[in-house]
């Protein structure tokens, strides 16, 4: 048996439709709207793990600890794994002004590689003369310049598990970094730093009759009464963002 559908039947089959149509797309969309949840962010910070056989020292390590001299090795008093000789921590050795030598590992002074931004600061001609007792030589060292530290941003030693990157060392590495303008182009910015210190200011021991005596008369070994002093002025600017 057939049915006819009238146009009233058709449109209220239509409208029925339409509205459960209409009533299952707003269910879909409070269950959707239920089902949404909101994480808070997450804020993952990674610090860099200490590498064995690498120290790096900051500029506030720098200007924080005791350096008479100002210079890089004898800073480096405060790394036990860099050695020094018995006349460079004698009393009567703390007058000199020339940058203290240094063993790493057990090698030589002149074994080792001193870097300045990436340049070699290592000094090639008779590096292993640093006797300044005789009036024929000249004394050298290991390092073709003395650095002053107020200069250095970033101080960093390797004794071992060294990077193939560097080379030219028996000993070890000590790579130091100059600080960096940080004002904008067309300005400067700097400092000022004056030190001081002398004889008076330190206590001798003794330890026999015979070291006494020897600072009656103070020589190149044995400086009895000193004065050191040094005035450095750093100005940094930086003329493009190249």
């Amino acid at each position: 048996m057939r049915f006819a559908y009238s146009p009233l039947s058709i449109a209220v089959l239509t409208a029925l439709s339409t509205s459960s149509f209409a009533e299952e797309s707003n269910y879909q969309e409070s269950i959707l709207k239920e089902a949404t949840v909101k994480f808070s962010t997450i804020i993952i910070e990674a610090q860099q793990a200490n590498e064995v056989g690498k120290t790096v020292y900051s500029k506030e390590d720098l200007e924080s600890t005791p350096n008479s001299s100002k210079n890089i090795t004898d800073f480096l008093k405060v790394n036990p794994n860099v050695q020094f000789s018995q006349s460079q921590l004698a009393a009567g050795s703390q007058g000199e002004t020339k940058p203290a030598e240094i063993s790493i590992n057990g090698a030589q002074t002149f074994q080792n590689n001193f870097i300045v931004n990436g340049v070699s600061n290592n000094l090639l001609i008779n590096p292993a003369n640093s006797n300044t007792n005789t009036f024929q030589d000249i004394g050298t060292g290991a390092q073709a310049m003395a650095v002053n530290t107020d200069l250095l941003c970033e101080l960093e030693v390797l004794d071992s598990n060294v990077s193939a990157a560097y080379g030219q060392f028996t000993g070890g590495v000590v790579n130091a970094k100059t600080c960096a303008p940080q004002t904008e182009i067309g300005k400067i910015h700097g400092s000022i730093n004056y030190d001081y210190t002398e004889s008076d200011w330190a206590r001798y021991n003794s330890i026999s009759p015979l070291e006494e005596s020897k600072f009656e008369e103070p020589t190149d070994d044995y400086q009895k009464e000193y004065t050191k002093q040094g005035l450095s002025t750093n100005i940094y600017g930086k003329l493009s963002n190249d």
